[in-house]
C-alpha cells in the first residue's frame, strides 16, 4: 500500500514539476527558519545554566 502511494507521490512530482520544486523550496526555508529560531532562543537562554549561575549578574548602560 506504501508502495503504491510513493509511486503516485512521484508521478505527480514529475508531472507538476515548478509547483512542486516551489513547495518544497518553501517547505525547506520554514523548516530553516523554525531551527534557526529554535537554536538561537536556546543559545539565549542558556547563558544561567551552568554551574555558579546565581553569582552573575548583568548590566547595562544607560545613556542619557
Amino acid at each position: 500500500m506504501n508502495k503504491l502511494f510513493l509511486k503516485i507521490a512521484v508521478r505527480y512530482l514529475l508531472k507538476n514539476k515548478c509547483y512542486s520544486f516551489i513547495n518544497i523550496f518553501g517547505l525547506a526555508i520554514g523548516i530553516a527558519t523554525f531551527l534557526f529560531i529554535i537554536f538561537y532562543v536556546n543559545y539565549e537562554q542558556s547563558y544561567d545554566k551552568f554551574e555558579g549561575s546565581g553569582n552573575v549578574y548583568s548590566t547595562y548602560l544607560d545613556n542619557l
